[in-house]
């Protein structure tokens, strides 16, 4: 009986120990959040500026929101999006010349990732260290003209800062095409410290944590060779080529 009762304990503790374990990367999303989110295409992005940002960010502040801004490349041609809170958003429509859109991102499906590659990007400085990220893009490689390559920069105010993540999606021809852009398009912000994170996940997984614009639970928590960085205002409009 004793020896029953001990086999019990070490089963019941190492089922313990794996749930902590799993919580310490657990990825929360904006789903069931009781907010109305919504994608956005921003006709007007010379429009966007840090006092747009910061002004979103104290109203976000109060709730513990997010923002999900993102760069979308398709052969020749990029856009700027925004995907947030609706009745946040919704006050800067005029402005930014928003206009709702359906999530891109729900066209990749996990029977259909053939030719897609995701990871996600860090600093391999301290993470409120500043970001020189002037002319991000400007030695983005040139695409085909069904190539696509997706930014997203995640962020959540957290006072003077916002706490981020930044994901890439590349969608090729096959997968040997997207590796190829993946080995080029990781090199971006290189020079300002970013890296590409090592990751213990799939793909579909990665490319699910875009889709549903995830945060990991600690942000703080180094990730590899890198760590998630705090950004500012200033730095965001970098980030997403806005200037």
């Amino acid at each position: 009986m004793i020896i029953w009762f001990a086999l019990f304990f070490l089963v019941l503790l190492v089922s313990l120990i794996l749930a902590y374990k799993s919580m310490e990367d657990y990825r929360e999303t904006t789903i069931g959040l009781g907010v109305d989110y919504s994608l956005f295409l921003i006709r007007q992005p010379q429009a966007l500026t840090e006092q747009i940002i910061q002004s979103l960010h104290q109203e976000i502040l109060k709730e513990g929101l997010i923002l999900s801004w993102e760069r979308l490349f398709k052969g020749s041609k990029s856009a700027l999006v925004v995907f947030g809170p609706v009745n946040l958003l919704q006050p800067f429509s005029t402005r930014l010349g928003l206009l709702e859109l359906e999530d891109y991102s729900q066209k990749l499906t996990p029977q259909h990732l053939t030719g897609v590659t995701c990871w996600e990007v860090g600093t391999k400085h301290s993470p409120s260290a500043p970001l020189s990220l002037n002319n991000l893009f400007k030695e983005f490689p040139q695409l085909q003209v069904e190539e696509e390559f997706w930014w997203q920069v995640v962020v959540q105010p957290k006072l003077s800062h916002f706490q981020s993540v930044i994901r890439a999606v590349v969608v090729a021809a096959n997968q040997k095409k997207a590796q190829e852009l993946q080995e080029s398009l990781s090199k971006i912000g290189g020079e300002a410290g970013l890296a590409l994170l090592p990751q213990p996940y799939a793909v579909s997984q990665l490319v699910k944590f875009y889709q549903d614009r995830a945060l990991p639970h600690n942000l703080t928590v180094i990730a590899g060779k890198g760590i998630f960085p705090l950004l500012t205002a200033s730095e965001i409009l970098d980030l997403v080529g806005a200037r």
